[in-house]
């Protein structure tokens, strides 16, 4: 028993793991109500490695402690909570879009508070991408993939925020990527051809 437990939970938290996730979720799926429709939101700790940096390792952990017993106490009953290394954590849980965007608001204006932990006042705050769909359906790989889109969106609108994924944006991450990949192959195979316009001094015109 202790070996499987440590095998699905996340040492550190006692949250549980990657595996321990995907086991639960492979439960879930195999009960009627499974196909109804939840949510996922991936949490992310924002400034967590100037944390790491400026005070210790152990406020670092002691920090994932907090806010795993924060989080803990704060979903509502039945959902999960998963650590997946690192400063990132999965709530999965069968609220709807109005609940999810309630539930990420509490997570965000709580993080943007300063907390006291181990004995000093730290400031974080969290990122927040949310994904919306039935499990069944869409399965979990690719609700997980529209979350970190969201996430990823939340960060670039410069964190301490949350997002919840929009078709419209992954079109738009899409065609960005598409063409980030595009112009890196043009530079590799020498297909542009730079001009260059002097700059000339008002005075005397010289360059």
């Amino acid at each position: 028993q202790l070996a499987q437990n440590a095998a699905t939970h996340d040492a550190l938290t006692g949250l549980l793991n990657q595996r321990g996730l995907d086991q639960c979720i492979v439960e879930a799926l195999a009960r009627d109500h499974a196909s109804d429709s939840c949510a996922i939101l991936c949490i992310d700790l924002d400034r967590f490695k100037e944390i790491n940096d400026t005070t210790s390792y152990q406020t670092g952990n002691k920090l994932l402690i907090f806010v795993a017993d924060f989080l803990t106490r704060l979903v509502p009953e039945g959902s999960l909570i998963a650590r997946f290394g690192g400063d990132e954590f999965l709530i999965l849980t069968r609220l709807d879009e109005e609940g999810a965007r309630h539930l990420a608001l509490e997570i965000v204006n709580w993080a943007n508070q300063p907390q006291t932990v181990d004995g000093k006042v730290i400031r974080f705050g969290a990122s927040i991408g949310i994904a919306i769909g039935d499990m069944r359906d869409r399965g979990f790989d690719m609700l997980m993939a529209d979350a970190n889109i969201s996430l990823s969106n939340a960060k670039s609108a410069g964190r301490g925020q949350y997002c919840v994924f929009d078709e419209k944006v992954k079109a738009h991450n899409i065609k960005t990527k598409l063409l980030a990949d595009e112009l890196r192959r043009a530079l590799e195979d020498d297909e542009f051809e730079p001009y260059f316009q002097t700059q000339h001094s008002a005075a005397d015109f010289s360059i």
